[in-house]
């Protein structure tokens, strides 16, 4: 075994026109075994009774159940539409997309996954691909491309991996059915809170100098990028969302992160505004989650005069 799981590579399947998982491919034939963690996350993603394979390590079932977690946030369950499958990504602004997806040859992925790459490597060689590949095919769902997903994916399991654990034991030697009952239970128990955060500050710019206020907003987005990076789903320069173990952790509590001049929330006088929006939910669909405000305010050494 080499390396470590890179959970955004569990899809890279889809971009040939095979059993994505890989399981029905003929490794064999090739004198080639797939005993990197990456490739158990590839073969094993899966609980369900379309693959044979499924979760038989902790890694593999937190991949499965960030995998899940991933498609669940980036597309909703629709009723069955008409019509075969879709794999070009749908822009709902735009309809039915005319050019047919190019497949890859199965044995190229193959070839690649054995220089165990990075996720890097694999969002810059795939560029195109993965923005043009719809992650779920079925038409009307078709709407997410496989890069979001496999972003979510990469985010969801490190996330699971650095806040719950899964004891060898529970999952080693049990059958799909004893390990699906396993993913449940987990799922019911673990508990992901969700955050909203706006983003304003209490004056409107007026002044030529005064539009440094959106420098030092860029500031804070670059801040929160570097810290909290797999706790962010979304960011614009008005809110964000972001997704952490429970509240209190360290993209959802009242916590001071400076940037020069600029304090992003927390700190009396300045106490963000907690409100409780009726839509937002745990992740885990077990209780509800808190949206904080954070207001941006002078600091004393940058434009403190708005």
């Amino acid at each position: 075994m080499q390396g470590e799981l890179v959970p955004e590579l569990h899809d890279i399947g889809k971009l040939s026109d095979m059993l994505h998982n890989f399981e029905k491919f003929p490794f064999e034939k090739y004198g080639f075994s797939p005993d990197t963690p990456t490739w158990r996350g590839i073969l094993e993603h899966h609980c369900s009774r379309n693959f044979e394979l499924f979760p038989t390590s902790p890694d593999t079932l937190m991949l499965c159940m960030a995998d899940d977690l991933a498609s669940a946030i980036s597309r909703v369950r629709q009723p069955e539409v008409e019509g075969g499958p879709e794999w070009q990504v749908r822009k709902l602004w735009r309809g039915p997309s005319q050019k047919k997806f190019q497949f890859l040859d199965p044995m190229e992925i193959v070839q690649f996954l054995r220089g165990n790459p990075s996720a890097d490597e694999y969002f810059g060689r795939y560029a195109v691909a993965i923005d043009e590949r719809a992650e779920a095919a079925y038409p009307g769902m078709n709407i997410t491309t496989l890069r979001t997903h496999s972003e979510l994916t990469g985010k969801m399991y490190r996330l699971l991996k650095a806040g719950f654990q899964v004891n060898e034991k529970e999952v080693q030697g049990k059958s799909r059915e004893e390990v699906g009952s396993l993913i449940k239970a987990k799922a019911g128990q673990w508990k992901l809170g969700v955050s909203r955060c706006r983003f304003h500050f209490p004056a409107r710019p007026f002044r030529t100098a005064d539009l440094g206020v959106f420098v030092q907003l860029e500031e804070t987005f670059r801040l929160l990028k570097s810290k909290f990076d797999d706790h962010i789903l979304f960011i614009s320069p008005e809110e964000a969302i972001f997704l952490y173990k429970e509240r209190g952790s360290a993209a959802g509590r009242n916590s001071r992160q400076r940037s020069p001049g600029w304090v992003l929330g927390g700190g009396s006088p300045h106490q963000p505004e907690r409100i409780r929006p009726p839509e937002t939910r745990f992740a885990t669909n077990s209780e509800r989650a808190e949206e904080y405000r954070f207001p941006i305010t002078g600091g004393g050494h940058g434009p403190s005069h708005l």
